[in-house]
């Protein structure tokens, strides 16, 4: 319950923001919104647009305008939208009306009422049984349709989708599985990549046609190895860069990686630590009062600035010592820049290796962070040791021995 809390309030302000909404919570009426709620009575009408945000929102009377919200809690629209419809929240119902169309964001989706254009959705389950007007568009774990569907049906689903209503024109998915009902009415084609099971009372106007498996086009292919090759000749560029700019650290972390389970683990701890103790405070304070976890998010953000650039300098050097290592166990008497080209060859071969070769990829840049971090606090010491040995130039007077 924290965990989901903390992160809502971090979706509310991601809405608000590319939203372009002026302020968070607009309440119509004071005796019956708080920061908490936002209420839109039965005889609410309200003639522009609104932007509204707290833990539950819900329209029973009439916007004349858009609705852009963000919830922590449920969005729900039991009255009547002329406009658009944007919402970012844990669970969204619509059972009233909405005249435009509806963008959303959310875990759940239900659709009971009326959609006058197009749906987009992208969430974890989507379950529509009323009327759309033109097409259904979105990405979910699961999806069940047993409305009226004025145009297209096209999801991209993880699991299920399941098509028991009327589909005015075709249906496309991509899915684990697609199930049509004894119910359904489809006017065009029904398109799919899944385990299909139709039902033979199922009406289709069109053609059912398996797609089978999408071959990637040669220019992707090509694009892609071209983008690989671009991007070991910019390692070469961090290379030399980082052995002119810091030669001892740059040293010290090639020699480091070699240790290579000390340095994952190094790695490990600085990508997955930083946010587990900046979430734990929005925690705390969302589980006490949820007035402080807001507050409380927004002062995290410089330091979660900082760990974001810390990562992207990371991902732009994790694998450069990691190169150094492995080109040393391949040609340990070779020059280190010799090494580093002989690893960073091996890393790049790896990477097109089927299921295999970017997680190990990934493993490296992590042996790679690690190793920096290490090689940071290893030349740091250094510097601090040196620092206070005494100089051979300095005159220290010696008494001899009698």
């Amino acid at each position: 319950m924290f965990f989901r809390r903390a992160s809502a309030v971090l979706l509310v302000i991601v809405a608000a923001l590319v939203s372009g909404a002026a302020t968070f919570v607009v309440p119509v009426h004071p005796t019956t919104a708080s920061a908490d709620v936002v209420l839109i009575r039965d005889s609410d009408v309200v003639r522009e647009d609104l932007y509204a945000a707290g833990i539950r929102i819900e329209v029973r009377g009439t916007v004349e305008g858009d609705l852009v919200g963000a919830a922590l809690e449920e969005v729900r629209i039991s009255g009547v939208i002329e406009g658009d419809a944007t919402i970012v929240a844990r669970r969204v119902v619509v059972d009233g009306a909405i005249a435009g169309s509806l963008r959303v964001v959310a875990a759940e989706v239900i659709i009971s009422g009326s959609v006058g254009d197009d749906v987009v959705v992208a969430g974890f389950s989507l379950a529509t049984s009323g009327a759309i007007g033109r097409d259904v568009l979105g990405a979910v774990v699961d999806a069940t349709t047993a409305g009226d569907l004025g145009r297209d049906l096209r999801l991209q689903s993880v699991r299920d989708v399941r098509v028991g209503g009327a589909v005015g024109r075709d249906v496309e998915v991509n899915a684990a599985a697609l199930r049509i009902a004894d119910t359904a009415e489809v006017e065009g084609d029904v398109r799919y990549r899944a385990e299909a099971a139709v039902d033979p009372s199922a009406r289709i106007g069109g053609l059912t046609i398996e797609l089978g498996a999408t071959p990637t086009p040669l220019r992707v292919r090509a694009i892609t190895a071209m983008a690989v090759l671009v991007g070991l000749a910019a390692l070469v560029v961090v290379k030399l860069a980082t052995f002119w700019v810091a030669p001892a650290t740059a040293e010290a972390a090639g020699r480091l990686a070699r240790r290579w389970a000390t340095s994952l683990l190094w790695g490990l701890v600085a990508v997955i630590l930083p946010p587990v103790v900046l979430v734990a405070p929005a925690l705390v304070a969302g589980s006490r009062s949820s007035d402080l976890a807001t507050p409380m998010v927004l002062a995290m953000i410089p330091l979660w600035l900082l760990y974001g650039a810390v990562l992207a300098g990371g991902l732009v050097v994790g694998l450069v010592p990691s190169s150094v290592a492995l080109g040393t166990v391949i040609t340990p008497r070779r020059s280190q820049p010799a090494r580093f080209v002989v690893g960073l060859i091996l890393l790049g071969l790896a990477w097109f290796v089927p299921w295999v070769g970017k997680p190990l990829v990934a493993l490296a840049w992590l042996v790679g962070f690690g190793a920096w971090l290490r090689g940071i606090r290893s030349a740091h010491r250094s510097r601090q040791m040196g620092a206070t040995e005494p100089s051979a130039d300095t005159n220290t007077p010696t008494t001899s021995a009698p």
